[in-house]
């Protein structure tokens, strides 16, 4: 059991329906990093508070041990204290904070695979921390009945619109430690299962996966990035459902790894489970929607029939949306990491309400760039958030051999002393066009000309109607 603690920032309304427009998101940007900076220094590592997500549009922290109660209100208190003084320093502040606390059981699943993992915020006092950012306004703190009873006389509290519990202030005799926690040192630990098996205790090192100790000549150079949103919402994972949980995090990063998304969070909310991915973050292409699309169909499947097979209740409800978001590093010199922050984030998540069970849903913006290669269907709700409306559309299905990644090069590619292998191979081709299907594999040491000679090849089958998938084994 221990006190979670949750942080939202908003953009102010006016910077959110300027969409991607660089100057208003560079407004937002730059005081939000001047915030996590002062957060961590005179709130989070003082009061102890250890962060288990960092990113998107929410900081999750737990409190644990002893006075945990009392030192993540402090943390809470401080936290607005800073926002209200960056405020009144930098005019360019167009930042709100909603902060929540929720006294009670956590669960903290380790989600991923040998290649990936994140550490999920779950259980009772995270939901119900995330359950009253709804009834939380700008500026204010919202505490439940468990954590309100803990704090007991030492606690003014008040009532908002909502009926909600305000604290507003605290008498404590805690004293905040100034003195930072060392960092862990990994680099002994030789397999990478027992590193994750020390983050598994409950008492984690306040540190995650995107707020971590890393040298000074680490900071990554912020900039602004055009990319694919996808945010999907799970219904169905009960508390300490650990076997589903795997089953879930394999499904979703196996798609998204297999179309090049990045998962950025895993986080409980009121009525499931959020994941948040972006696509063309740190590679991006001219098909980054398309794929985002794909992988969003892929997964959606797969959870219907892991619900069959587990004979599970599970629904999953997607939307995709584009745009520029800030990212760089947030933090301090001695404890920051890299993270993103932007309006397509926010439009992106607000717009989870909207979809049906098993639908994925895009906006126009996303919608525009996949042509004709999806089948969709518009809604008759366009969203208002943006100025002027975005219509959102309804992917149905794939438009048969119509989608795919590889495209045919539109300049005929030469290929010096590869004629005979080259007549060889188009021999192969031509009798699969025809009904015998074979197998052809190229090999050779790096940097012969494989996948050089592998374009005209693809070209031809293509050309002869056939149907082009790519693969990558990345265990090779």
């Amino acid at each position: 059991t221990g006190t979670a603690l949750q942080i939202n920032f908003r953009l102010h309304e006016e910077v959110l329906k300027q969409g991607s427009d660089y100057k208003a998101l560079a407004k937002a940007a730059l005081p939000l990093a001047e915030l996590c900076t002062s957060v961590l220094e005179r709130a989070f590592d003082p009061y102890q508070g250890e962060v288990i997500a960092f990113g998107t549009s929410r900081i999750s922290l737990l409190f644990d041990g002893e006075n945990n109660v009392e030192r993540a209100a402090l943390c809470a208190l401080e936290a607005l204290r800073c926002l209200l003084a960056l405020q009144a320093e930098d005019s360019r502040c167009a930042l709100d904070l909603t902060i929540t606390l929720a006294t009670g059981a956590l669960w903290l699943p380790i989600v991923g695979d040998a290649r990936q993992k994140t550490i999920g915020f779950g259980g009772e006092a995270a939901r119900k921390a995330l359950a009253l950012q709804p009834k939380t306004a700008p500026g204010e703190i919202v505490i439940d009945k468990s954590t309100a009873e803990a704090l007991g006389d030492k606690a003014t509290c008040g009532s908002n619109a909502h009926d909600a519990r305000l604290l507003l202030q605290l008498t404590s005799e805690i004293e905040p430690s100034h003195e930072p926690s060392p960092p862990v040192d990994l680099s002994s630990v030789e397999n990478i299962h027992d590193a994750i098996s020390r983050l598994e205790a409950f008492v984690i090192p306040p540190l995650s996966q995107r707020l971590r100790y890393v040298p000074n000549d680490w900071r990554t150079e912020s900039e602004l990035r055009n990319v694919v949103v996808v945010m999907s919402h799970v219904h169905g994972i009960s508390y300490g459902s650990n076997e589903a949980a795997k089953a879930l995090s394999q499904v979703f990063l196996s798609s998204h790894r297999e179309y090049g998304g990045l998962i950025l969070s895993v986080e409980a909310d009121s009525s499931g489970h959020r994941i948040c991915t972006v696509y063309g973050l740190h590679a991006p292409s001219e098909n980054d929607a398309e794929r985002a699309v794909m992988a969003a169909l892929q997964v959606t499947r797969s959870i219907e029939g892991l619900a069959e097979s587990m004979n599970a209740d599970l629904e999953i409800r997607t939307t995709i949306h584009s745009g520029e978001i800030y990212f760089g590093a947030f933090g301090t010199e001695q404890r920051y990491g890299t993270s993103v922050f932007g309006a397509p984030l926010q439009i992106t998540e607000a717009l989870l309400s909207r979809p049906l069970a098993g639908q994925v849903l895009v906006t126009a913006p996303v919608a525009a760039k996949l042509k004709s290669n999806f089948r969709t269907s518009e809604q008759e709700e366009p969203l208002t958030l943006d100025n002027p409306p975005v219509a959102l559309f309804v992917v149905e299905r794939v438009t048969y051999g119509a989608s795919r990644y590889m495209q045919s090069r539109a300049e005929h590619r030469i290929i010096a002393g590869r004629n005979t292998i080259l007549r060889e191979v188009e021999e192969i081709i031509d009798d699969a066009i025809d009904g015998k299907g074979g197998i052809i594999g190229l090999c050779g040491e790096a940097g012969t000309g494989k996948t050089f000679l592998l374009a005209p090849i693809v070209d031809r089958w293509m050309a002869g109607g056939g149907v082009s998938v790519i693969g990558h084994c990345r265990y090779s």
